[in-house]
């Protein structure tokens, strides 16, 4: 079940496009948005992503509903984040709540809250990877948009009074790619075989990306990404519908993320914990 999970974090993630003025072809409002990322310090997000997986397993079939709620704070260069996000999960009629509250930049290292104790604990180091590659929101989307390229000719463009509005529909051949692809650069090395096998195992349909653009500055204001997938995992099938909508703010308001003074000193480090 835990493969089941990390794939999830792996494939679940968001895009984002920009847009620019009324006469510009895709591919022109492709590289304003690229050119767009490189100004980006800093970018603030809301999330509101709602995902169903119907698991087939020895026979019998389950559903495990997991709704992810929150904000994440985040500068770019250093990397760092502050996480404020409550993951909601109905494990096969078992409800569950798990607050995560976090802290990450490169000089102090990862804090975790554990809610039920109210302990904050730093996280080893070797684990800033992985807790990054499988965070819900990508705010620095400048890898997924070059991923996005091959794409281009397969958006249509929409207009409102201060947005540009993008969408993607691709179809099944096109799509398992996108997502595969997309994927496999969440996991990196640390896939292991039976991983890499679920992953080439992806059936995706009915996806639906709709990207809302501010017209003046460019920036990527709202994603929302549809889509159904199925996958094999050990043996055993899994379906799932994810209906993401995530919303951005705040783009260069901050310098830096500094974790509270109180939350480093009172917390248990976890490398001496056996």
């Amino acid at each position: 079940m835990k493969n089941f999970f990390q794939l999830t974090a792996a494939v679940a993630m968001a895009f984002t496009l920009a847009g620019c003025s009324d006469t510009q072809t895709a591919q022109q409002i492709f590289d304003n948005t690229m050119e767009r990322q490189k100004e980006l310090t800093s970018a603030s997000a809301t999330m509101d992503v709602s995902q169903t997986m119907t698991v087939s397993m020895d026979g019998e079939t389950g559903e495990i509903v997991t709704l992810t709620k929150g904000t994440v704070d985040a500068v770019f260069d250093p990397i760092a984040m502050a996480m404020d996000v409550n993951v909601s999960t109905d494990f096969m009629g078992e409800p569950m709540e798990l607050p995560v509250n976090m802290y990450i930049n490169e000089t102090d290292g990862m804090y975790l809250e554990d809610t039920t104790s109210n302990t904050w604990m730093k996280l080893p180091s070797e684990q800033f990877d992985t807790i990054m590659n499988n965070t819900d929101v990508q705010i620095d989307q400048t890898a997924q948009l070059e991923q996005l390229q091959q794409f281009v000719e397969d958006f249509t463009m929409e207009e409102t009074d201060a947005s540009y509005v993008l969408t993607l529909n691709l179809d099944d051949e096109k799509f398992n790619s996108l997502v595969k692809e997309q994927a496999a650069g969440a996991l990196g090395d640390s896939g292991t075989e039976a991983d890499n096998a679920a992953l080439e195992s992806i059936q995706v349909s009915d996806g639906l990306y709709k990207l809302t653009i501010d017209k003046e500055t460019y920036d990527l204001t709202n994603v929302i990404m549809d889509f159904f997938m199925t996958m094999e995992v050990e043996g055993e099938t899994m379906e799932m519908d994810t209906n993401s909508n995530i919303t951005y703010t705040e783009f260069n308001h901050l310098q830096s993320i500094d974790i509270p003074q109180n939350i480093i000193d009172s917390a248990v480090d976890m490398t001496d914990v056996q």
